[in-house]
């Protein structure tokens, strides 16, 4: 290699010449080295980042879900308290308004729930962005009419179940009313209080049993006819009032105990029948025969006491006229 500007030779790897000083062409100049430097680090390959390395930022998302759900527990608890207004209106039966207590407490703790939701979901999507408030005004009305709809179907639901009963309870004053006005004769013939005193031979105590039986069957044409009723009007029988299946119980019960007991003082020898009643007519008797005696007109007793407390509520219950003493 030889100098360029002296031509004096060089060797092969000198930067300069030795003699004059001059640069070598094979020793690139300062702005060559620069030029050099900054092409070879536009070819170098870009490092990049792995995934895992690159920060991210939690999106919050709003709870539409959650909405959701508090809205359908908020109509639930909604339609039945309405559900229960309109059926109380319509029977007008005061223990039916005592229920809805429990709704409206529901109401108010379900709205209070999706009220907040609602809140939350505004903070997260503002309703300073257009695009935010007509979309949460489009959610509300569609929501506020499944809302109105399920109240109003509620309402009427309701009122029709509270009309169904409404004639079902009328029915059945009319037959529990019917059924007081013919027992008059016959219960006050057959009275506990009276009817050992009454019954002074056999004879009187076989007529007992027969308007005792009278009772049973007019107990049967009870039954019969308040069965006709719940068809007629379509009411499940278990849906009859708790004060009227108590009042026919009681009354079976009576003339039941009554019957047993007045057919076993018929089994007693004629020592206890030829005793006059305002004696002691226990006195004939054995120990046993005595005991059960007792036991069987205790019952009875119990049983009419039981039966006049029933038909008393029951009187109250369909504002029917007070028994005459």
């Amino acid at each position: 290699m030889f100098c360029g500007q002296c031509g004096k030779n060089l060797p092969e790897d000198a930067k300069f010449c030795q003699s004059c000083g001059r640069t070598t062409a094979a020793a690139p100049g300062p702005i060559a080295a620069s030029f050099a430097t900054a092409a070879a680090a536009a070819l170098a390959p870009t490092p990049t980042l792995s995934p895992s390395s690159v920060p991210t930022r939690r999106v919050l998302r709003a709870p539409y879900g959650w909405f959701v759900f508090e809205v359908l527990c908020f109509t639930t608890c909604a339609a039945g308290f309405v559900f229960l207004i309109s059926m109380a209106t319509a029977t007008l039966d005061p223990n039916k308004f005592q229920k809805v207590g429990g709704s409206a407490m529901g109401v108010l703790f379900t709205a209070i729930w999706a009220s907040r939701t609602w809140k939350r979901i505004q903070e997260i999507e503002p309703e300073s962005d257009g695009d935010f408030k007509r979309k949460h005004r489009s959610f509300l009305l569609r929501t506020l009419g499944l809302v109105v709809l399920s109240l109003v179907l509620a309402c009427v639901l309701g009122a029709t179940s509270g009309g169904h009963q409404s004639g079902a309870m009328a029915a059945m004053r009319a037959v529990v009313a019917a059924h007081t006005e013919r027992m008059k004769g016959i219960d006050q013939s057959v009275n506990t209080d009276t009817v050992w005193s009454t019954m002074a031979n056999r004879q009187s105590a076989v007529d007992a049993v027969r308007k005792l039986q009278t009772v049973q069957a007019e107990e049967d044409r009870l039954e019969n006819e308040l069965s006709n009723v719940f068809t007629r009007t379509g009411m499940n029988e278990g849906k009859m009032p708790t004060v009227m299946v108590s009042t026919f119980k009681a009354e079976r019960d009576w003339s039941a105990s009554a019957i047993e007991a007045i057919n076993f003082s018929l089994t007693l020898d004629d020592r206890f029948w030829n005793t006059p009643p305002d004696k002691d007519r226990f006195a004939t008797l054995d120990s046993n025969d005595r005991a059960t005696i007792e036991r069987l007109m205790k019952h009875a007793d119990e049983a009419a006491n039981t039966f006049i407390s029933a038909a008393d509520a029951q009187r109250k219950y369909f504002n029917l006229p007070a028994k005459q003493q």
